[in-house]
């Protein structure tokens, strides 16, 4: 009789095993599938942009180039790269406008102390945008909300924004930063996203990337269900929503996009 239990106890081993091997190499050949398009539209983007001028942001070199709308959905009558000056001698930098969304392929486990932990996570931000994912929730995008966990904030909040002072400054870690927006959104819907986006401050941080709790986001999965809530689908592939899935949806397109060139220096396309 214990026999059979132990068995029964090894077959259900084995299948749960086979199903996770499964599971992730359906994963790794669906998301290398993604990269390979997902690369594909960044190089469309970039071949647009004419270099427009260099600039200085919190002391690293910038070459701006802006990228010439040529698509009836791209919208630029909203500020896709803002230079606000303060009293003629200080300005600063912001990306996008109310409601667009951020992706960045920082590796957001990059102050772990232990290395596989830290370079695995690093593979998958890198390659799938599975770093970290902002909503704006102002016009010229001074402020937005985000899902973070780690041991200072775990949660829902709303933060000024810090693309330009904090992820441009992180040397290898924030290789690639992009924006996006949501085609043909009316300026009704864009305000009911960030009030819905408000409403959810305060919730926990959800680290079961597989479900999707009621009351629980990480990032990306809080952003795309927003959306999703008012009609307008951005999850690529209708599977627990990355970066790569927001990027090839058929419903966004880019509006930003920084390549870093070294520590110091690093390419910006706007569209504009």
């Amino acid at each position: 009789m214990k026999y059979k239990i132990f068995f029964r106890i090894l077959k259900v081993f084995n299948i749960l095993l086979v199903s996770l091997i499964t599971f992730v190499g359906i994963f790794f050949i669906n998301g290398g599938i993604e990269k390979i398009f997902v690369t594909d539209e960044i190089n469309s983007f970039i071949k647009r942009g004419v270099f427009e001028k260099e600039i200085i942001i919190n002391g690293q070199k910038v070459n701006v180039h802006k990228v010439s709308p040529i698509y009836e959905y791209e919208d630029i009558s909203r500020p896709t790269f803002s230079e606000v000056k303060y009293n003629n001698y200080y300005t600063e930098y912001f990306i996008g406008s109310l409601a667009d969304i951020t992706l960045t392929s920082r590796n957001p486990l990059r102050l772990i102390d232990y290395p596989m932990i830290r370079q695995t996570a690093g593979f998958f931000a890198n390659n799938f945008y599975i770093g970290h994912a902002t909503l704006n929730t102002t016009d010229n995008g001074d402020y937005y909300i985000e899902s973070v966990g780690n041991t200072e904030v775990n949660g829902v909040v709303e933060n000024i924004s810090t693309w330009f002072e904090t992820e441009v400054r992180a040397g290898d870690d924030t290789n690639r930063i992009i924006g996006l927006r949501v085609k043909e959104t009316t300026k009704e819907d864009r305000e009911k996203i960030v009030a819905e986006a408000r409403s959810k401050i305060g919730l926990e941080y959800n680290m079961n990337f597989f479900y999707k709790h009621p009351n629980k986001y990480y990032c990306t999965d809080l952003i795309s269900r927003i959306y999703e809530k008012y009609g307008y689908d951005i999850n690529y592939d209708g599977f627990f929503s990355i970066g790569n899935d927001m990027i090839l949806s058929k419903n966004t397109y880019i509006i930003f996009y920084i390549d870093r060139v070294s520590s110091e220096s690093f390419n910006l396309y706007y569209l504009g």
